[in-house]
């Protein structure tokens, strides 16, 4: 019996350092992954302190070192075309003000949430509904990575802060990204001089990180968030925050991230019927075959707070010795032309109609 007793007790040792050792884990921030960590490295799990919160794996950003990345689109573009990932820069204003604040979280008190999830309707829920969000942004310096053929098989990608990108950007990052959006009612605000809601220049930190706070965003639809008097109607998209990500040494980018939220769970969802999204935007030149250089990493929902934590990686493309470092293009082509009136900034390349028209 005190053998038997005995046993048991080795076993129920054993079995709890198996556990213990299971809970020290790293994440990979490309797909979630979670493999064993080293002794040195603390668990990059967050446990909920809400039962009403719900989350994925939050890794954190200290522990972000080089990744392989199978994607090639992040590093190998064959153009420098400023649109080539399918963001639209149409509302984009030059020279927004340093700030940390996208649009104040207290708009969702006194404007409808206007979104849809579908090409053909857009749901309007009453006032203080729309969702706060703090917007983590992992900036990464992405470059080709060759096999034993001189093929490329992949990207090779480092935090734009670690050793290998200091090489190139010297000891800081001097990134900026700017940030626009439309209000929870779908509506931009004004492409004239005037006020800065909605819009900010946030500046990376010292980890090659950019952090934000705002609002969930409105959908567009036909008229593109552009219309008098708030007037819009379908073809809806999903709504959107646009980035324009701007770091020495690398390709500007332009991206649309998708802010499509579940309304009774807070989760984000993906946008039906995507390939009936008629709208201007639909003319984006990105390839259908190539993926975004963007992953959201985690998003974790609050629903007492009304609130969502959203971490996204984004992908850099170093410069190459053949092309040269240059300011984002903004009216490459025609202006007017189907291809380029809703990608291009009216406020850039048709300046004359802000005189018109009340935008």
């Amino acid at each position: 019996m005190i053998q038997s007793r005995s046993f048991v007790l080795v076993c129920l040792f054993w079995l709890s350092m198996i556990v213990l050792a299971q809970d020290e884990a790293t994440c990979d921030v490309n797909d979630g992954t979670c493999q064993a960590a080293p002794t040195t490295t603390t668990s990059a799990s967050i446990t909920p302190t809400s039962t009403s919160t719900t989350t994925r794996i939050r890794p954190k950003h200290k522990t972000r070192s080089m990744r392989f990345f199978s994607q090639t689109s992040y590093c190998t573009s064959s153009t420098s075309d400023l649109y080539r990932n399918g963001g639209s820069a149409q509302a984009y204003r030059p020279n927004a003000a340093m700030s940390t604040t996208v649009c104040s979280k207290n708009m969702s008190d006194y404007l409808p949430y206007k979104v849809s999830s579908w090409p053909f309707s857009r749901r309007s829920s009453r006032k203080g509904t729309a969702p706060t969000i703090d917007v983590t942004l992992h900036l990464w310096s992405c470059q080709p990575k060759l096999d034993d053929e001189q093929k490329v098989s992949g990207c090779s990608c480092t935090p734009l802060t670690d050793v290998n990108a200091k090489t190139a950007l010297g000891t800081s990052t001097a990134a900026t990204v700017e940030v626009w959006q439309t209000q929870p009612d779908g509506r931009y605000t004004s492409l004239h001089s005037d006020g800065n809601e909605c819009r900010a220049t946030v500046p990376a930190n010292d980890q090659g990180d950019v952090e934000f706070s705002t609002v969930a965003p409105g959908s567009t639809g036909i008229m593109a968030g552009l219309g008098p008097r708030g007037w819009e109607n379908s073809p809806y998209g999903p709504p959107v925050m646009h980035l324009l990500v701007k770091a020495p040494h690398h390709d500007p980018l332009l991206l649309d991230v998708p802010v499509l939220i579940h309304p009774k769970t807070l989760q984000e969802r993906p946008f039906s019927l995507s390939i009936f999204d008629w709208r201007g935007l639909s003319w984006s030149k990105r390839s259908k075959g190539e993926a975004p250089p963007y992953k959201v990493a985690s998003w974790t929902a609050d629903k007492e707070k009304n609130h969502i934590d959203m971490k996204v990686n984004v992908f850099l493309e170093l410069q190459t010795a053949e092309r040269s470092p240059k300011a984002p293009e903004f009216c490459p082509s025609w202006y007017f032309l189907p291809g380029s009136f809703f990608l291009e900034p009216i406020s850039v390349c048709a300046k004359y109609l802000l005189d018109f028209f009340q935008l």
